[in-house]
């Protein structure tokens, strides 16, 4: 049986360490046809991969232990009719056939345009995959170089696998009273939606709005490096990827850390259009974030995906990053949902 999509991608926190700003604007880059897929324990036939692994993007990709982590790349089955050709993805610590752990299971079938268009077959336009490693899986782990192996599975000869290096780093400042915020998820969409794009025709609407919760609980204790983030949220900037994370998917929203003020031509830096308050313009979250506090009843960060009526059909996925004003962390939360006629 062929799955569009495997498992899930979590639509909790996930920490990220992030590049420059500097790089973080710069254009996607071109799909790499790296091949090198190697055979796992139940590998079968010759290889004929494409893809590779995008997020970390090696030693280059540092982070902390006890942060989790983002792994999200591309592949096709160059002998697959009519689809990509893997039905699953998981990250191990080793090898599989050395007892290697597995730390995370997550998502294959997401869009990817571009690998469509550089490989010249609209079937492969559905190639993306995506895991998170959770911060309880990294906080064990030893410093310095650590190898990812991402298996991904082809009904028809099994598990191959690439391998990835990352550097980690001692873990952040073990006194902060939540050492695991910030917190970022969706709210809209959340896991798995449906986005009937008639209704909104019938409306003359052609947006949707992305609700994203973002808050820090932690204190400020050094007012000279530190803020309590817009609206004393913890939170001094969101943004938005679709189809992709930062560096692959295409920003939706880059709102302007502090104070509310509408970025020009678009989106405010908290809630949604000026005029309208922090956390308008979609579902009322207060009774879920009064669950950290009732100081955070209205941290709904608003983005709005515009142009939807040219939105193609099947899968898509958002990738929500929060970056905290207290601790200076980034959190990336991701989400696949559907758009139908």
């Amino acid at each position: 049986m062929r799955f569009l999509a495997m498992g899930a991608v979590a639509a909790c926190a996930t920490l990220l360490m992030v590049a420059p700003a500097s790089a973080q604007q710069a254009a996607p880059a071109a799909p790499s046809l790296a091949g090198n897929w190697r055979r796992g324990p139940d590998g079968q036939g010759n290889p004929s991969y494409l893809g590779r692994v995008e997020t970390p993007r090696g030693r280059a990709s540092t982070f902390r232990q006890g942060s989790t982590v983002l792994v999200s790349g591309w592949a096709v089955d160059t002998t697959a009719q009519g689809w990509s050709g893997f039905d699953g993805v998981r990250v191990y610590t080793d090898l599989v056939e050395k007892q290697g752990t597995m730390v995370a299971e997550g998502t294959v079938g997401l869009p990817r345009a571009d690998v469509a268009d550089i490989l010249g077959n609209s079937f492969w336009g559905n190639s993306g995959f995506s895991a998170t490693v959770p911060g309880a899986r990294t906080s064990g782990w030893a410093e310095g170089a650590q190898t990812l192996y991402v298996y991904l599975h082809t009904p028809g000869k099994g598990w191959w696998y690439k391998t990835v290096n990352v550097n980690v780093l001692k873990g952040q400042n073990e006194s902060l009273q939540f050492a695991d915020d910030p917190i970022v998820f969706f709210t809209a969409p959340i896991e798995g939606d449906y986005i009937v794009r008639s209704k909104f025709a019938l409306t003359g609407v052609n947006r949707y709005n992305i609700q994203v919760v973002a808050l820090d609980r932690n204190p400020v204790t050094d007012p000279g490096n530190q803020t309590s983030g817009v609206e004393n949220t913890g939170i001094d900037r969101v943004q938005v990827y679709l189809d992709g994370p930062r560096g692959v998917g295409r920003l939706l929203d880059q709102p302007v850390a502090g104070g509310g003020i509408p970025a020009p031509g678009g989106i405010s830096s908290f809630g949604v259009n000026s005029g309208e308050k922090p956390g308008g313009g979609g579902a009322q979250v207060g009774s879920v974030t009064d669950n950290y506090g009732t100081q955070f009843h209205r941290t709904a960060w608003t983005a709005r995906l515009t142009e939807l009526q040219q939105l193609p059909d099947g899968l898509h996925s958002l990738y929500a990053y929060a970056r905290s004003s207290v601790t200076g962390k980034e959190n990336v939360a991701s989400v696949t949902f559907y758009v139908t006629p």
